[in-house]
């Protein structure tokens, strides 16, 4: 597990005149094909730049450990398209390079948008060529070559290698009802889950790139559902996928969350590409984008609509129709739901990107919109009021806001460091997965236990919590100066988890219920009630309970694994001591029980025969009823007797653990009793 850094501060800012409603934060952006990504402040100054050695490519994000995360065009691909990048970039806060990959090929080429995942790793959206004999066998009513996309999961490793750690490609989800001798031949309509191959143009697109067949330009995550929404720019859609599938089930129609695979979970934007009326509300589109759960609209989807009209362009928000947690309803021959928008923006020819385009629903409810053409970026109210605006001469593809609060941003204000080690204090061992907290703020210990704030200069109380330990607050508040470091180390108390053992005390001959048994589990004792009961509640362990009575056999019983937070039930049938006495003729056949029980692996089963002319059987069942096993079936002679089972049917093999019934049966005395067998 990588540590993982968290940065709190508290600071007061001067709300500029034209921005009373606006969200208070600093925006990231960057230019078409620039080297450059800056930081604007509220004022629309530029306080902070990162500067890369290649042209970036469409998108920048800043990470939570300070650090920007970039698309960037590689040198000499094989393979030239709109947007196209092909390296992939990590650099710090001072813009030295931490990790920089490259992933392309003769036949593959990432392009647009990227997504920074929770897990440190990151998504891209590339191309795939396919030929034009590949196209026409898959089902294409034409010859020619396809770009078709797909999404790869990259997993930085070092500092200039990766892992791809998961992919899923349109390719594996096709139909067509051109030729029903090709590939993914159906009916079109009635499969939304899957990609008409006929749709579209025979290639290009704009910006080039050859057989770009969909153009994908814009991709989100939703973490809570680990779903990916994408955005189409030549089918005017967007469509969202399972994340939860491995590879494999990506590439079929079934598993993941959904049950459904790689299959398209949800489209929207332009009902006609699978063949139903509806909604056709798309004429180009960028940044699909997924409303996060902090912000007004959680869970809706949101998108930049170019041309809603001549010269118009439009944002769209959504509802999308959810069926269960990870599905969405639809209704066979009609469009995927809503009909209606939930929310959009418009202000006539003043607003138009022509291409490109983004969205950002802001935590106080505000739009954060990049009209991108025009190089313009604005934050609107719900209304449509802007209430911040900044205005560069060059093409912008995307911009982000970042709150004030932002982990990432803390390198703008003074700061020091807090951090330390979380150990066990009775093993001195270092403790993972501890929650340390430092006011609202809180991280995750690392596989080391080891810990790192970076905290604008003040007080802080700082406190841990692990569900193995007991909670840990700090004596006293921690000052923390600006480039000061303070080593903090963090000595938990186990937890003792206790657990139960408790059950019923009764005569193995008559089934009466027993007072005054004593009960014995390690150091721990008690006595059975006056209804037979008895409960000892004592630590986590392995033990064995002994029980003693007057006039009763020893009990003795083994292996019994106690669990923390658990109940375990244990009834006591106790034997009394000698059924009949030495030379008395029995009276009456007595079944008076096993010992021991539970068991494991032999018993003891003891009984008394009185009618020595009649034949005694005693015979093993289980739960079912089943014989397992005949122990005694013929004469016995008068008196008391035992018989020992081995666990064994009556072939010779080994039972498994269970319950399990034995029957004596002499004369017209018939008598059955349970036993555990215990391994």
């Amino acid at each position: 597990m990588r540590t993982i850094y968290f940065i709190a501060f508290v600071l007061l800012f001067a709300w500029a005149a034209n921005a009373q409603e606006a969200y208070e934060g600093y925006t990231l952006y960057n230019t078409t094909g620039s080297h450059n990504a800056y930081l604007l402040d509220m004022d629309g100054d530029s306080i902070h730049s990162w500067y890369t050695s290649s042209n970036g490519g469409y998108s920048s994000y800043l990470l939570e450990d300070g650090s920007l995360l970039r698309s960037l065009e590689a040198n000499n691909t094989q393979l030239q398209g709109g947007a196209s990048s092909g390296r992939f970039g990590k650099f710090d806060w001072d813009g030295n390079t931490l990790w920089q990959y490259d992933y392309h090929g003769s036949s593959y080429l990432p392009h647009h948008d990227i997504e920074p995942l929770p897990n440190g790793n990151l998504l891209a959206i590339v191309w795939e060529v396919k030929s034009g004999t590949e196209c026409v066998n898959s089902g294409r009513d034409s010859y020619i070559s396809l770009w078709p996309d797909y999404i790869a999961e990259i997993e930085p490793v070092g500092s200039n290698d990766a892992n791809i750690v998961w992919e899923w490609h349109f390719w594996d989800h096709l139909i067509q009802d051109h030729d029903s001798t090709k590939l993914n031949f159906g009916v079109v309509d009635d499969h939304p889950e899957l990609l008409d191959i006929n749709l579209g143009d025979s290639g290009g697109g704009p910006g080039g790139g050859g057989g770009d067949w969909l153009h994908i330009n814009g991709i989100d995550y939703n973490e809570e559902l680990d779903q990916i929404v994408i955005s189409s720019h030549n089918l005017d859609e967007i469509f969202v996928i399972d994340h939860s599938t491995t590879t494999s089930e990506a590439a079929s129609h079934s598993g993941g969350n959904s049950g459904m695979g790689g299959d398209i979970l949800y489209r929207w934007g332009y009902a006609s590409n699978y063949g139903v009326s509806g909604h056709n509300e798309f004429n180009v589109v960028h940044c699909a984008y997924w409303v996060p759960a902090d912000c007004p609209g959680a869970g809706n989807l949101m998108a930049f609509n170019n041309t809603m009209s001549n010269n118009q362009s439009q944002i769209v928000e959504i509802v999308p129709p959810y069926e269960n947690t990870y599905n969405y309803s639809w209704t066979p021959g009609s469009a995927f739901a809503p009909d209606e928008l939930e929310w959009e923006y418009t202000n006539g020819t003043s607003f138009y990107s022509n291409h490109l385009g983004s969205v950002q629903r802001l935590p106080n409810g505000n739009t954060l919109i990049c009209e991108s053409t025009n190089g313009d970026m604005f934050e609107v109210e719900e209304n449509g009021n802007i209430v911040w605006e900044k205005n560069l001469s060059n093409e912008i593809p995307r911009c982000l806001r970042y709150g004030t609060n932002y982990p990432g941003l803390a390198q703008l204000f003074p700061s020091g460091i807090i951090n330390g080690t979380v150990f066990d204090m009775d093993t001195s061992e270092p403790v993972e997965d501890a929650i340390v907290s430092i006011g609202e703020i809180e991280l995750t210990t690392n596989e080391s236990g080891e810990y790192e704030f970076l905290l604008a200069a003040g007080n802080y109380e700082l406190t841990c919590e692990h569900a193995d330990f007991e909670e840990y607050t700090h004596l006293e508040d921690i000052e923390i100066e600006a480039d000061e470091e303070i080593t903090v180390d963090i000595n938990l108390t186990p937890l003792v988890q206790y657990g139960t053992v408790s059950g019923i005390v009764i005569d193995a001959n008559s089934a009466n219920v027993l007072t005054d048994a004593v009960i014995t589990i390690g150091e721990y004792e008690t006595f059975s009630g006056l209804d037979g009961s008895y409960s000892l509640i004592l630590p986590a362990g392995i033990y064995s309970l002994v029980c003693e009575l007057e006039g009763y056999e020893l009990y003795n019983s083994e292996n019994i694994i106690l669990v923390g937070n658990e109940v375990f039930e244990l009834d006591i049938e106790l034997i009394p001591i000698t059924a009949i006495a030495e030379n008395q003729i029995a009276t009456a056949s007595i079944l008076l029980g096993n010992y021991p029980n539970p068991f494991n692996p032999v018993t003891t089963i003891s009984f008394v025969i009185a009618d020595d002319a009649a034949n005694t059987d005693l015979s093993i069942f289980n739960l079912k009823g089943e014989k397992v096993n005949s122990l005694v079936d013929k004469q016995l002679t008068s008196g008391q007797q035992s018989v020992v089972w081995n666990g064994n049917d009556i072939y010779g093999n080994a039972v498994p653990s269970g319950i399990f019934f034995y029957k004596l049966v002499n004369g017209n005395y018939v008598s059955t009793r349970k036993m555990i067998l215990l391994k």
